[in-house]
């Protein structure tokens, strides 16, 4: 190749690696948003509906359960399937009337999945959260159009056994 060619060669190879990298970072100030924190945030609510629920063997420590449910959209198209399981973890002599326990869920969505654990305060008595009494967890990954995905869930258990999920996902 002449040194003209390679130059005029060199110098678009120069130009789309100047704007491919303009545009990288123009796509993480976009998703950024325009807030000071530089973060935003999206919601997505998914209803669940009364959990089957399986109490395995009691540990030392406490009991396990598991359990899955449907899932729908507030307008009531099915939105995959929730799984998971819940430990007793409060292990206090002196409980009131709730007791810590550790929640692990995966919803399994069409759109992908997304992992939340946290703790949650239960009533003593009771194998299922209290009515309207919402409990927050992290959102700890996700697959899919989910990967990547961090922020919190609020559940709370509606008076019919079915439950609410509200996610606040952070993008940063």
């Amino acid at each position: 190749m002449s040194s003209k060619i390679t130059a005029a060669v060199s110098v678009v190879v120069g130009a789309v690696v100047i704007v491919a990298l303009t545009l990288w970072v123009a796509s993480f100030t976009l998703f950024a948003g325009s807030t000071g924190s530089g973060q935003t945030t999206t919601t997505l609510t998914l209803v669940q509906g009364k959990p089957t629920l399986e109490q395995a063997d009691t540990v030392k420590q406490g009991i396990l359960t598991f359990f899955e449910a449907s899932l729908s959209t507030t307008s009531g198209a099915d939105a995959g399937v929730l799984a998971g399981s819940i430990l007793t973890v409060d292990v206090s002599e002196e409980r009131t009337e709730y007791e810590v326990r550790q929640r692990t869920l995966t919803f399994d969505t069409p759109d992908g999945q997304i992992q939340a654990a946290g703790l949650s305060n239960y009533p003593l008595t009771e194998r299922e959260l209290a009515d309207n009494d919402p409990q927050v967890i992290a959102v700890v990954g996700g697959t899919g159009d989910y990967l990547g995905a961090m922020g919190e869930v609020e559940t709370t258990r509606l008076a019919d056994g079915s439950y609410q999920h509200v996610f606040t996902f952070v993008k940063r």
